[in-house]
């Protein structure tokens, strides 16, 4: 009978723990590039563009990536597979494109995933560029909101490792 009021205080805590856990997660990270938006944007307009820079292509040098659609602009679609957890399979798009000032990406992870969102805003700042990249995933649910829980302390060294490799290649 112990054994039991333990069991079930134990799923009790559970659920209201999951209760509790947000549904939402939000990341966002910015660096000061010394250059020209048009300069930095050229590098984050196109997928193929994107994965030069990006912090998870050095995760994984046997990673398979494909890009179809458009080069550059809205349409423009990487995907990727990978054995390596912290990189997995997936596919990354992009929905808007507003030369020199904004780019947002919808992502998917996994198979049936239903799509996040990603960004980069540039604003002209100091003779150069101020960038910031958010993430955010709306409605999630299941295991996600673990994920949600802890979303800036697993994806915010990525983004600034990301940003910091962009302004390497564009300075």
């Amino acid at each position: 009978m112990k054994a039991l009021k333990i069991i079930g205080a134990m799923v009790l805590l559970l659920a209201i723990v999951y209760f509790i856990l947000p549904s939402t997660a939000h990341v966002e990270r910015s660096i000061v590039i010394d250059a020209q938006p048009d300069a930095v944007f050229a590098h984050m307009n196109g997928m193929n563009k994107f994965h030069e820079w990006s912090p998870w292509a050095s995760l994984d040098p046997d990673m398979k990536v494909t890009f179809e659609g458009a080069e550059e602009g809205v349409g423009s679609k990487m995907s990727w597979e990978s054995e390596v957890q912290e990189v997995g399979s997936g596919s990354q798009w992009i929905v808007e494109s507003i030369p020199n000032k904004f780019v947002k990406n919808h992502l998917t992870f996994g198979p049936d995933a239903d799509p996040t969102e990603a960004a980069f805003t540039l604003i002209p700042q100091d003779g150069g560029t101020k960038v910031t990249w958010t993430f955010d995933a709306k409605d999630m649910s299941g295991g996600d909101k673990i994920f949600a829980a802890f979303a800036d302390k697993m994806l915010g060294p990525q983004y600034e490792q990301g940003l910091s490799n962009l302004k390497k290649l564009v300075e």
